[in-house]
């Protein structure tokens, strides 16, 4: 079993979180003056950036997590590859331009390691 789903996701969420930062640039300097402490709420440009970069975060936490049950060679839990799919079908068709097409990666792995190990148990 070759060990690539995590390392995908957590490419997804450097590229995620270093595109952030590059385009959130200006807002996150005025936070930055600002010492940061409830500098958000209200303010829509600073919201969007704010979970801009926490979804990258969010994707870099999961990426170690399932890269770390791949390398134990541990099987997926189902609900994750389902979840995968809602949310990569979802953002994909509301936001058709965006990046989480990236998601379709992983989550097309996670079926196809499912659909391996399947069939390792049947013979």
């Amino acid at each position: 079993m070759k060990v690539w789903i995590g390392k995908s996701v957590l490419v997804i969420g450097i590229l995620h979180s270093v595109f952030g930062f590059i385009v959130f640039r200006g807002v996150l300097a005025e936070l930055g003056k600002e010492l940061l402490f409830n500098t958000v709420d209200d303010q829509p440009d600073r919201e969007v950036a704010f979970w801009f970069l926490f979804t990258g975060f969010a994707l870099l936490i999961l990426g170690g997590l399932i890269h770390w049950v791949e390398q134990r060679q541990l099987a997926l839990p189902s609900f994750l590859k389902w979840s995968f799919l809602a949310i990569t079908l979802l953002g994909c068709f509301i936001m058709p331009k965006s990046g989480f097409w990236l998601l379709l990666i992983p989550t097309v792995g996670m079926y196809l390691r499912c659909n391996e190990e399947g069939a390792t148990k049947a013979s």
